[in-house]
Formats: structure tokens, sequence, C-alpha cells
């Protein structure tokens, strides 16, 4: 069975399926959950041990985000993916958190990768469209008003793969 890691868990504890046997973590002292600061590095896990990592909503709040990926990638397998969600910069929600310290648009990942291509390889990059953004149909339109407007799209979503 597959290893996988929620990281930055919260409440949403993931538990085991026929796919995935999950850890989670989380900087909050929850049941079921470790406890772990994800500023303090290396984190509590062997070179190799996740196939899987699902960090949600997690990278914006950390010191060094950049730091925090290349620790995710010592911890993934070879071939593994690193499944990340944040919000997207142009998202009026994206500003909800008083803690949050990064906000990030579609280049941010498609530069670290690119940046970092001997470690990661960009597997896809999308965008969760608000309620608003749902109403208009085509992308292109999509695209164009989010120069003007904001909260066309709530957050993005990369999956990377680990190369080693």
């Amino acid at each position: 069975m597959k290893k996988a890691l929620s990281f930055g868990c919260g409440e949403y504890i993931e538990k085991d399926d026929e796919n995935f046997k999950w850890d989670n973590w989380d900087i909050l002292a929850i049941k079921g959950v470790k406890k772990v600061e994800f500023n303090e590095l290396p984190y509590p896990a062997k070179e190799n041990t996740y196939d899987f990592i699902k960090a949600r909503q997690v990278l914006q709040l950390l010191d060094y985000p950049d730091k925090v990926l290349h620790e995710l990638w010592r911890i993934t397998k070879p071939n593994g993916v690193i499944h990340v969600t944040v919000s997207y910069y142009n998202n009026k929600g994206a500003h909800n958190d008083i803690k949050t310290k990064y906000y990030f648009n579609e280049n941010s990942f498609r530069l670290f990768c690119d940046w970092n291509k001997e470690k990661f390889e960009l597997i896809s990059l999308g965008l969760t469209k608000t309620r608003v953004g749902k109403i208009l149909f085509f992308e292109k339109i999509r695209k164009f008003l989010n120069l003007f407007i904001s909260s066309i799209y709530e957050n993005i979503e990369v999956k990377i793969k680990v190369k080693k």
C-alpha cells in the first residue's frame, strides 16, 4: 500500500483507504494528528517515505515556502507527487487569514519548477473558479477580466512530480 501525508491537515484528518495509508501532520495538537512545527526543518520523516503528499492551504502561512517544498521533496519517494492547493492572489478570500505571508499566482509554481527542474516536474496547474468565475463560461473571458476584477478564481491546484 502506498504511503501518503496530509501536510497541514487541520481537523480534516485523512483516513486509510484502498489507495493510501495516511499520516496526518499539523501545527495544532489534535487527536490523530502528529504535531509538527512546519517552519523548523528537517521534518521528522526519513528520506523517500511518501508516495503522495497533500499540502492544502498551508504554504502561504509558512516562513519559507520554497524551503518547505525542498523538504517535502526529501521525504517524497522518486516519482512521488506533491499536490499543493493555495489561495489565488487575486481572490478576496486569500487575504482573510491575518497569518498569510505569501500570495501565489499561475507563475509561482511554474517558475519554481523551472528553477528546480532537476528535482521537480510540474504535472498540472489549474485554477478553481469562484461562484462568479463559474458564471463566466469562457476561460479567455475569465483570464481577461481577472486582470481588472478580483475573485474570479479561488485557488491554485498544482501537482508536482518528484524527480530523484
